[in-house]
């Protein structure tokens, strides 16, 4: 009787969280997990989810939070959005995505804990990561990293003939001259390349200002 008691409590206690944070469509599991029919979108100002998801039908968003930690999160997503948090490593990251993943704006300095697979893009821009340790090895959408102080490629794989460079938040380019840089070269690319704006609208290549971004920054 007492332990029948003190799990109602604790029902009723992520319930209460729930209806506080404004989710929406859920279901709380008998051990205390929590299922969504649906998208899960979470905007508040939290270091760490509230609840332990079980099962999110639809697509997870969890943007301008402030999240250091992944706990919470399900095994098994689809499309998942962790923009602009305060993440540095992905340590507790879902085992297996049947999806996008858009880790933009975060401080991660390392990919431990990325599924070695993933079934859409990956979005890794403007993170503070120093070299491809941990790096998936297949990924059927684009990747971008532009934005990352990378001064070394630890792992080069599959997905790296998939590289495509993501610019002014509309298109994504993809060059022949990818392919011809040296490591150093593609290393300072991608941490300058916005800055000189060396693609054009059909994502060609400005060769003057590439020169000129190589000229500077080696």
């Amino acid at each position: 009787m007492i332990r029948l008691f003190e799990d109602f409590n604790k029902q009723k206690e992520i319930q209460f969280i729930c209806e506080h944070y404004g989710i929406q469509n859920y279901t709380i599991n008998e051990d205390l997990t929590v299922d969504i029919n649906g998208d899960f979108i979470f905007r508040h100002n939290v270091t760490k989810l509230p609840i332990k998801l079980n099962k999110v039908s639809g697509n997870i968003r969890i943007e301008n939070c402030g999240l250091t930690t992944l706990e919470g999160l399900p095994e098994y997503i689809n499309d998942i959005d962790l923009y602009n948090n305060k993440l540095t490593n992905l340590i507790g990251f879902p085992k297996h995505c049947n999806g996008n993943i858009d880790l933009s704006n975060n401080q991660l300095t390392s990919l431990e804990g990325i599924p070695k697979g993933i079934n859409g893009n990956l979005t890794l821009y403007k993170n503070k990561l120093t070299n491809t340790d941990y790096f998936p090895d297949v990924v059927d959408g684009y990747i971008d990293i532009i934005g990352n102080p990378i001064t070394h490629f630890t792992k080069q794989c599959d997905c790296w003939s998939l590289f495509s460079i993501f610019n002014n938040n509309q298109r994504f380019y993809k060059d022949e001259i990818m392919f011809e840089l040296s490591d150093q070269d593609l290393c300072i690319l991608l941490r300058y390349c916005e800055d000189y704006n060396i693609f054009d609208k059909e994502g060609n290549v400005n060769r003057n200002r590439l020169e000129r971004l190589f000229k500077d920054n080696k």
